[in-house]
């Protein structure tokens, strides 16, 4: 049974009365008795919501364009891998393929490429794994396999790289300029910078081949006035940190005892034994407005939604479905996402 299962939890909310080390349990174990389990969040319980089940309102969602238009002569991109917005309204469109970045206003029109050269060199990107904007000024990108960070200007001309002494894999600022960032192959999970202030949190526990792996761990992350919000991709649960590293609250998603959780799995590459975590992805991308939380949900193979929470306490408020859309995302009461491997698609909620 898992240690998840709701038979181990009162009926009504409440905090969930163990550690949140049970919450990744591996099947590689030393024992039946001594699992390997994920040791990363100090905190004495996880609150439940004050409901069990999804609650589904209705959302109308009305497209208001594609990107490329189609009255434009040839494709800018070749391949959208994600596609994310800012709060000017400023479109953004990661091509993996061709290590660029594509900027478009909030009507459509192309504004500018960031990056578009593979390489190591100033501007060129070798690995994108996530993205931002820091208020209506700086692009950043975070190139994983470079351990670098490269800010662009909105014109997508090259201000500067700044080198980190880890693989990040997701890089997020604060209105203030607190940058959070999720950590990979490190005894800690994430950093928290401002400045000379540096706080390292989240133990990153060691996969059965004796290593520091986040596994089931990767997930999202958002931030909200000065604190960080953390949603992992494998795991029921939505976590809200300070910024000196202390858990604000966690709480349990309305999945919370339903999923498979991930589990180490032992594959062979070249003669060599190689660990994996496979299971159910519960959540997809996050972002905060006007005190929500929106967290994009699979629904089925084809169908998303969404959830949404209070910002300040983590309590879950309702859902809606949003349809056939690939790796949404929403902010400015849009949903941005990919109509095919070819297109993006921009629809406005009603």
């Amino acid at each position: 049974m898992s240690m998840l299962d709701k038979t181990n939890c009162p009926n009504r909310p409440s905090v969930f009365p163990v550690v949140i080390v049970l919450l990744f349990v591996g099947v590689a174990c030393s024992s039946d008795t001594d699992p390997h389990s994920l040791e990363m969040l100090s905190l004495s319980g996880i609150e439940l919501q004050d409901t069990e089940e999804r609650v589904w309102t209705e959302v109308e969602l009305r497209e208001l364009f594609r990107l490329p238009d189609e009255s434009e002569d040839g494709e800018l991109f070749l391949a959208p891998g994600a596609v994310r917005a800012d709060r000017e309204g400023n479109i953004y469109v990661v091509d993996f393929r061709a290590s660029a970045i594509y900027g478009f206003n909030s009507t459509g029109q192309y504004m500018a490429t960031y990056g578009g050269v593979s390489g190591s060199g100033p501007g060129e990107l070798r690995r994108i794994l996530d993205m931002g904007v820091i208020g209506d000024s700086a692009v950043y990108v975070v190139d994983n396999q470079a351990r670098r960070v490269l800010y662009f200007r909105l014109d997508g001309s090259f201000l500067r790289s700044e080198n980190l002494d880890f693989a990040p894999t997701r890089y997020r600022f604060t209105s203030d300029g607190r940058s959070y960032a999720m950590v990979e192959g490190m005894s800690h999970m994430f950093e928290s910078k401002k400045g000379p202030d540096v706080v390292e949190f989240g133990v990153t526990p060691k996969g059965p081949h004796g290593q520091h792996s986040a596994g089931g761990l990767l997930g999202m992350l958002t931030t909200f006035e000065k604190n960080l919000i953390y949603v992992p991709r494998k795991l029921p649960v939505l976590v809200q940190y300070k910024p000196d590293g202390t858990v604000e609250y966690a709480r349990g998603t309305p999945d919370w005892g339903k999923v498979q959780l991930p589990e180490w799995e032992t594959v062979e590459v070249g003669g060599s034994q190689l660990y994996r975590t496979v299971g159910e992805h519960v959540h997809g991308e996050v972002s905060v407005e006007e005190d929500k939380i929106y967290i994009m949900i699979p629904v089925s193979e084809s169908d998303r939604a969404v959830d949404v929470y209070d910002a300040k306490t983590g309590d879950y408020e309702h859902s809606f479905r949003i349809g056939q859309i690939n790796d949404p995302y929403l902010l400015n009461q849009r949903i941005y996402g990919l109509a095919s491997d070819t297109t993006v698609v921009v629809y406005t909620l009603e």
